[in-house]
This record gives structure tokens, C-alpha cells and sequence, in this order.
């Protein structure tokens, strides 16, 4: 939950909080990289470890590609 509320404070504010939100994206993407490989080698199923961590991957590069195309810089 309070992923979501932080996501929707930076954007309500994105033009002078990019930054935090370059960050959060970031930081996803390498989290969920991370996730998938100590899954894998926590020997979780692949199913499961492909069903946590490229997700999570995934949503901070849509993050970073909203980012960068939603609002231009002043």
C-alpha cells in the first residue's frame, strides 16, 4: 500500500518530483532483477520466479518510459 500512495504523491507533483520518480524506477527494475535471480536460486518454481520478479522489472520501466514521455520538462 504504501508503494501505490507514494506513486500516486509523485505524480500528482511529477514536473518537480522527476527525480523521485526516475528513482522509484530505478530502483524497481533492480529489485526485480534481483527478486528473479534469489529466486532461482532459492530453487522457488520457475513459474513463481518468473511471475515476481520480471513484473516488478517490468512496471519500474514503465515507470521510467512515462517518465520520460509524459511531462515535459519546464
Amino acid at each position: 500500500g504504501f508503494h501505490g500512495v507514494l506513486m500516486l504523491l509523485v505524480a500528482a507533483n511529477l514536473q518537480r518530483l522527476r527525480p523521485v520518480a526516475v528513482y522509484i524506477g530505478c530502483m524497481n527494475v533492480l529489485f526485480g532483477v534481483f527478486v528473479t535471480v534469489i529466486d532461482f536460486e532459492a530453487g522457488l518454481p520457475v513459474w513463481w520466479s518468473l511471475g515476481e520478479g520480471p513484473p516488478i522489472a517490468a512496471f519500474g520501466l514503465v515507470i521510467l518510459w512515462l517518465v520520460r514521455t509524459g511531462v515535459p520538462d519546464e
